[in-house]
């Protein structure tokens, strides 16, 4: 469990890069390089905290223990909300989809 909780805030430090990242590359009416410089070492940050954020916490997740939610059932709610916010973005809020939605969709789940 300890895994898990390590590599979730190690994914909460990535989301803090990133939004620092992308707060700084995309203000209104500012055109910036963003790889290089200080936006590159966040993207590298944020890469990195990701990855390791992501494989501390498989390696908290237990093996040959029974789920409390099937793994077909999960998969199956995932990719319906994936569909259902991805509809929203598209002709609700008339948005462009991004990696975000896809990343954020898969964390939760």
């Amino acid at each position: 469990m300890e895994w898990i909780v390590a590599g979730q805030a190690v994914m909460v430090l990535c989301c803090i890069f990133y939004i620092i990242w992308w707060y700084r590359c995309y203000r209104p009416g500012i055109a910036v390089e963003r790889d290089h410089g200080i936006n590159g070492i966040l993207l590298f940050l944020i890469i990195v905290t990701g990855f390791f954020g992501t494989a501390l916490s498989f390696h908290g997740l237990p093996i040959n223990e029974e789920l409390l939610i099937p793994d077909d059932l999960l998969l199956s709610v995932t990719a319906a909300v994936f569909v259902i916010m991805l509809a929203a973005t598209l002709f609700i809020f008339r948005r462009s989809v991004t990696s975000e939605l896809f990343i954020i969709t898969i964390w939760t789940a």
